[in-house]
């Protein structure tokens, strides 16, 4: 019984505006969504009918194109090297890096800083092999993958 006011004072009063760092409440995952922060993370919770709180990892996706929203195009050597570039450019929110394993070589090393228009978010993401993609850290205490 200890356990269910516990619970119900952490998640259900209104508003509950405190991260627990280094907290996963496991159970009751319904939907994996890519979130830049865990603000970001928080807006996409409170949008959705159904979550009541959430989990954040900082990951990078491998495997992964984030589509669309270029702003432009460097060629660097590594997924670290377009992290940090990104995380230089103010307006960088997101980025695609392109390994030199992917199938077409004119696009290796190429990395892709991008922005969202509305959401800080990528418009579709979508599987493709040797491109690896993640967001801007410039928020957080880390600053490279």
């Amino acid at each position: 019984m200890q356990m269910i006011k516990l619970l119900s004072s952490l998640f259900f009063k209104e508003c509950q505006n405190k991260y627990f760092p280094n907290t996963n409440i496991p159970g009751s995952d319904f939907l994996s969504l890519p979130a830049a922060s865990p603000a970001h993370c928080q807006v996409l919770c409170s949008a959705h009918p159904s979550c009541a709180y959430f989990s954040f990892e900082r990951v990078i996706y491998e495997g992964t194109d984030f589509r669309a929203s270029d702003m432009r195009f460097v060629e660097l050597d590594d997924a670290e090297s377009c992290q940090r570039t990104c995380n230089e450019d103010s307006n960088c929110q997101f980025f695609s890096y392109v390994n030199e394993n992917f199938f077409d070589s004119a696009y290796w090393r190429r990395c892709y800083l991008k922005r969202g228009i509305n959401v800080p978010a990528p418009p579709k993401v979508t599987k493709l092999a040797n491109v690896v993609s993640g967001f801007n850290l410039r928020k957080c205490n880390t600053h490279t993958v």
